[in-house]
Parts: structure tokens; sequence; C-alpha cells
């Protein structure tokens, strides 16, 4: 039986940010379900299991980092690797997204190619191109 294809989550609350990363990671060949806030990303995360949640930090209702303590707090999903893609790019913000154990980091606005390097080391892969 062939392995399934990774399963993302990208939760991003402004539809053309969720809609390229969504885009992009369906022409790598990846199953993409997307989430508008952090409250719908919490819901799916329950129901399904993701390899990798890419995740905008500033949301309203519940920010990224809350999604991402509360994905590292559960033994269920605390493997998951959680990535930030956010406009939000401080010292300080970083090291908050990594004290909420997010593993890894890009700013907005991001080149394509540093978005895949940044998921295929995520996923423990080498380039699906």
């Amino acid at each position: 039986m062939a392995p399934s294809k990774p399963v993302i989550l990208v939760v991003d609350d402004h539809p053309d940010s969720r809609d390229i990363l969504v885009l992009a990671m369906e022409k790598w060949g990846y199953e993409v379900l997307p989430a508008r806030d952090g409250r719908e990303a919490m819901a799916q995360i329950e129901s399904v299991d993701f390899n990798l949640v890419i995740i905008d930090i500033a949301m309203p209702l519940v920010s990224g980092r809350e999604v991402g303590r509360s994905i590292k707090s559960n033994p269920r999903t605390k493997h998951i690797p959680i990535l930030a893609v956010t406009a939000l790019d401080t010292s300080e913000n970083r090291k908050r997204c990594l004290q909420a154990g997010f593993d890894d980091f890009l700013s907005k606005p991001f080149r394509i190619a540093s978005l895949k390097a940044k998921v295929n080391a995520l996923l423990g892969q080498v380039s699906r191109q």
C-alpha cells in the first residue's frame, strides 16, 4: 500500500494569504485543509491527524501562539511540527513563538521557495519537485 500524502493545516484569517498557502501546498502534492481562525483550527486538530500546521500569529479570537501552545501541550498532537508564517517579524515575536513550541518561523512577505524549503524540512522530506 502506498503511503498517504502528508496532511497540512493552513491557518490564516486573511483569505488571500490563506489561499496562496493552500494553492502552493496542493501544487506540491500535499493534502491541505484551511482554517480561518484559531477556533476553527482547534476544532480541526481534534478530528484530523495532521503532519504539519502552518499558522499566522496575529488572528482574532484565538491567536496563533495560543493554538501552538495547545497543540504542543496535548500528548496526542505534541509531535506535529508548527510553522509560524507572520508579518510580525521581531526578535520578541520569534522568542514567543519558540516558547509556545513552534518549530520554525517564516516572515511575510516570503518567497515561495523559502516556504517550500521549510515545509520539506519540517516534514523530513527531500524536495518534491
